[in-house]
């Protein structure tokens, strides 16, 4: 009796002591595929850091390139991209005066006085530019003077139509 429950204490023991080896291997692979997941993220997101670089550098090489093999750069429009310095006035002409007007006629409408220079689209002078278009100096220079020639346009004329239906009675 007592050699019986000795070996079955033995056994269990032996059983007890296999599966706690085995967890414990388990474990350490567990940790150890994690560490080398590590690695490769790692390694491909600086890959992916290098890559980006790359291309930053390329692209810059590019535009040298095409200025320098370009004297008429910016003057009929031959350059990177197929937009060309007519087409990005153009752009910049069109986004500035129609949010202009837009604003003027807001600000008209809310009894706001006339201050175009201090609305953010103004002040940013970006809206709708894509790099793609060259110069954002340029770009920003173009923008705001069609935004004001549209912001006094819309402003007053919807003083206009206010002053009208005053005076009329409407």
């Amino acid at each position: 009796m007592i050699k019986e429950n000795l070996t079955k204490n033995l056994k269990r023991a032996g059983l007890l002591l296999s599966l706690a080896f085995g967890f414990l291997v388990l474990t350490g692979i567990d940790a150890k595929a994690q560490y080398n997941n590590r690695d490769d993220d790692d390694y491909y997101r600086n890959q992916q850091r290098r890559d980006r670089r790359d291309d930053r550098r390329d692209d810059r090489r590019d535009r040298r390139r095409d200025r320098n093999n370009n004297n008429d750069y910016y003057g009929n429009g031959n350059y990177n991209n197929n937009y060309g310095y007519n087409n990005v006035y153009r752009i910049a002409q069109q986004n500035g005066y129609q949010d202009g007007y837009n604003k003027g006629l807001e600000e008209a409408r809310d009894g706001d006085r006339y201050d175009p220079q201090d609305t953010r689209a103004y002040k940013n002078g970006l809206n709708g530019y894509n790099r793609n278009f060259g110069s954002r100096d340029q770009y920003k220079r173009i923008y705001r003077q069609a935004f004001l020639d549209g912001f006094r346009r819309g402003y007053n004329q919807n003083n206009y139509r206010n002053n009208r239906n005053r005076r009329w009675g409407n």
